[in-house]
């Protein structure tokens, strides 16, 4: 049932007992609205009611994100935490929310929270901050002109939906998203279309002369033509130059059907084993946006024109992770010379310049914005139209500062060097090396040594995957042996151990916590030899119970456990490093990737 018809009919039906107070008999109704708007959010939003007071008050509900859940083992959670999106003040649907906002109690949680949901059922009021940082009404939503109005119109929730339903699941899912950074195109261009939808709506059965030309164009006819005449030239029409900064990650509102299989070429073969000719790569992630423009970009220069000049900015991955191994080799074979700069800064690796100083991304403004997480590089392509046999490909990595500013300026000087490509070192792309795009200083006697992957008799495999929450692995081995065993005993029942706040009793992703219980008790008993030394990082050394039995673990990995005797040794090896830079070792038999 449609969110909003199910808000009405509760109202309706609450109120038609008789036997309800003004305000509070109503919240359930409220906070079940507002978790099936929040639900669908990113990340997903819950209402909680009757909060604790903090200094301001009780306000009469919270809004929290998903990641202020606090994990655990079931023991007390931090108290304080504050709700990241606001908080709300209920009341009954005979006061005027508009007055309400200006009180003094919503002053409070104004000066305490920043952010106030003021409502009385009908009528929505959001209170937050000004540029100068004094409260202002942000949004504001009337469902009835009157209170009687308001029930008159809940008795037909249906009816009452239809009416109001997308203009007001519009308005909560902003509101509910206002404390939230727009960190992605996708996202403003979602609240654009959202306010523009509304202000529409607000006009679309208005008879009056003057508003003509406004509907005509929230009707977004010129961005239709615009959108047309883009369409013809990206299709039909001879291209020489591209120039962008395309969007660096997945964005679902864009499906690859949509697109005619535009990146299928660059999956060609890359799960096939190497024996068969294939790249042997299990895992990869095509679908992120900037992929696709490099894609279109090689479709539209050098399949089409036969000659031109491409030039990115954008994610660094493409430059030599296997994923894109496929990618490489068809511009490789496509265009005739590259340029790439390596702008580092790439903070999800915590990258450090060679001073020691954090690397920034080359988007960072002082003062002003610190920019992404992803390391980013600079390309250009070119295709003369002669037809050359294989790319030249020239690389530079020695644009490495610390500051974005300082990095830029290097950058822009770099345009004095002669010859220009003093600075930039040749990359040899092959088979050998994945048609890797970065030099790299390797002998030739190197590259004819067995791979790893050569020296096993089994497929390499990622080590143990838990996504427990910790149930399963533990510092202390005999308060994990005494949980492990009580989990196991049949004779406490499943009421009994969610009572006492055991782990392992809560549904997750592929995990049907009571089902897998039943399972695993229908299938084995209590193993003292199951508990093992277990290398959750280099050095940080716990402990683990395993069992193969699906799925209380998320991936157990048999063919590791096989291999787990004594005597036996392990390699860890890992294509990239998750630092950098990066190194241990660890004699456990156990480590996380295998």
């Amino acid at each position: 049932m449609n969110p909003v018809e199910t808000y009405f009919r509760d109202l309706s039906e609450i109120r038609s007992t008789g036997a309800n107070v003004p305000e509070t008999s109503f919240y359930g109704a409220l906070e079940k609205l507002l978790n099936e708007i929040g639900k669908s959010l990113k990340p997903k939003v819950r209402c909680v009611l009757q909060l604790a007071n903090r200094g301001a008050g009780n306000p009469d509900g919270g809004l929290f994100t998903a990641n202020q859940f606090q994990k655990g083992t079931g023991a007390e959670p931090i108290p304080g935490q504050m709700p990241e999106r606001g908080v709300i003040e209920v009341k009954p649907t005979k006061d005027d929310a508009w007055v309400t906002a200006s009180g003094k109690q919503v002053s409070k949680y104004w000066g305490k929270y920043g952010l106030v949901l003021v409502t009385n059922y009908r009528d929505f009021v959001l209170i937050g901050k000004d540029a100068a940082g004094n409260p202002i009404k942000l949004e504001t939503l009337r469902l009835a002109e009157t209170e009687q109005s308001f029930w008159t119109q809940a008795v037909h929730p249906r009816k009452a939906a239809e009416k109001c339903g997308e203009r007001f699941v519009r308005y909560l899912r902003r509101m509910m998203l206002h404390a939230a950074p727009l960190s992605s195109p996708e996202d403003v261009a979602w609240f654009l279309a959202s306010y523009a939808r509304d202000a529409k709506a607000r006009i679309e059965d208005v008879d009056l002369p003057a508003l003509f030309s406004v509907r005509e164009a929230l009707s977004f006819r010129e961005m239709e033509e615009e959108r047309d005449a883009a369409e013809e030239i990206k299709r039909e029409k001879p291209i020489l130059v591209i120039l962008g900064n395309p969007p660096y990650n997945a964005f679902a509102g864009v499906s690859p059907k949509e697109e005619q299989g535009l990146v299928e070429p660059y999956k060609e073969k890359l799960n096939k084993l190497v024996v068969e000719g294939g790249w042997g790569i299990k895992k990869f992630n095509l679908d992120d946006l900037y992929i696709r423009f490099f894609r279109l970009a090689e479709r539209r220069i050098a399949e089409m024109t036969g000659k031109g000049v491409v030039c990115f900015i954008s994610n660094h991955s493409w430059i030599s992770d296997p994923s894109f191994v496929v990618l490489r080799k068809h511009l490789y074979e496509s265009f005739d010379r590259f340029w790439i700069e390596n702008l580092h800064g790439n903070r999800k690796i915590s990258e450090y310049a060679p001073d020691g100083r954090t690397s920034e991304t080359i988007f960072a403004l002082s003062g002003f914005s610190t920019g992404i997480q992803q390391g980013v590089a600079t390309s250009l392509w070119v295709k003369n139209g002669k037809h050359e046999k294989g790319a030249e490909v020239l690389f530079r990595d020695d644009l490495h500062a610390a500051k974005a500013a300082e990095r830029r300026a290097q950058l822009l000087e770099s345009l004095e060097n002669h010859p220009f490509d003093s600075c930039y070192e040749h990359a040899r792309p092959s088979r050998e090396n994945r048609f890797s795009f970065r030099p790299a200083s390797v002998d030739g006697p190197y590259l004819s040594w067995p791979k790893l992957m050569e020296l096993c008799s089994d497929p390499p495999v990622n080590g143990l995957m838990e996504k427990r929450g910790g149930a399963l692995i533990d510092i202390d081995r005999d308060a994990f042996e005494k949980r492990m065993k009580t989990y196991y005993d049949a004779r406490v029942e499943w009421d009994s151990l969610k009572s006492m706040g055991a782990m392992l009793t809560s549904d997750a992703a592929r995990f049907d916590a009571r089902n897998a219980r039943s399972k695993l008790l229908a299938a084995e008993t209590f193993d003292h030899g199951r508990i093992r030394r277990f290398a959750v990082r280099p050095f940080d050394h716990r402990w683990c119970y395993y069992s193969g039995v699906r799925p209380l673990w998320n991936e157990p990995r048999p063919s590791l456990w096989a291999q787990c005797w004594d005597g036996n040794s392990f390699l860890v090896s890992r294509v990239h490093p998750a630092k950098d830079p990066e190194g241990a070792s660890d004699p456990s038999p156990w480590p996380i990737h295998v």
